[in-house]
């Protein structure tokens, strides 16, 4: 019996095998640094029992300002005070580290910081969506040590909460029922049109779009969401049945 070419693939297999993907790619034991927003889409998916069985030794929050630098505090007084845990970290420069990060600029200042005096061995860093040109080139002049192994994009950006249901994690969306340009919020927009790319990208499936004539945001979120996928369309293999129907309304 042929498979039916409409059906979207279940959001919680993909989660699964892009997970198992990133941390199969680095052998042996390692530590799994992970921010506050990729902490809360891993345990989704996997159980913190299940990740120490794949040869992760340890797991870390990269907002912990008690184990990485704080970018945003000058003190360095700070750093003469460890506790448990940071004596711990600094005796673990001999094994790998993956850090699975959103591409945001905070988390890019920080890597930076954290590769002026690294704590580990080797760097294999995955962000959950696309990257800017502009900040790999600043982490490979910030990588001094030659520390970092693979810098690789996994679109896993989502919450999701069912085999075909996400959730975006966007507060206060009022935003989205104004229909003047100086109420729409460019970053959360931005961070919007990510995460339809990013379901594009995990089932290859080309988009149809159309908006109500009354709404200006749904408009220009559809209009930018489809420069991206022209975008998109000349790297990946679009040759398929599936499309992604976006339709805006307002009541």
């Amino acid at each position: 019996m042929e498979n039916n070419p409409y059906v979207f693939k279940s959001l919680v297999n993909i989660y699964e095998e892009y997970l198992n993907l990133i941390i199969h790619r680095v052998k042996g034991y390692k530590v799994l640094v992970l921010d506050d927003e990729t902490k809360s889409i891993i345990s989704l998916i996997f159980s913190h029992s299940y990740i120490l069985e794949k040869e992760i030794f340890l797991t870390l929050n990269f907002n912990d300002k008690n184990i990485f630098e704080d970018i945003y505090n000058n003190n360095n007084d700070k750093k003469e005070n460890f506790d448990f845990m940071n004596y711990k970290i600094k005796n673990l420069k001999h094994l790998k580290v993956i850090f699975l990060l959103r591409p945001t600029y905070t988390n890019i200042l920080r890597l930076m910081s954290e590769l002026k005096k690294p704590l580990f061995s080797e760097y294999y860093i995955f962000f959950t969506n696309t990257i800017n040109d502009i900040y790999i080139e600043k982490l490979a002049k910030a990588d001094e040590f030659d520390v970092i192994k693979n810098i690789i994009e996994y679109y896993i950006d989502t919450y999701v909460l069912h085999d075909y249901l996400f959730h975006l994690n966007i507060d206060y969306t009022s935003f989205l029922y104004k229909n003047d340009h100086k109420f729409i919020d460019k970053e959360k927009k931005k961070k919007e049109l990510n995460y339809f790319k990013q379901y594009n990208n995990n089932n290859n499936i080309n988009s149809n779009n159309n908006y109500s004539s009354d709404g200006r945001y749904e408009k220009l979120t559809i209009e930018e969401f489809n420069k991206l996928e022209g975008n998109n369309n000349m790297i990946y293999d679009n040759n398929n049945n599936n499309n992604l129907v976006m339709v805006a309304m307002k009541s």
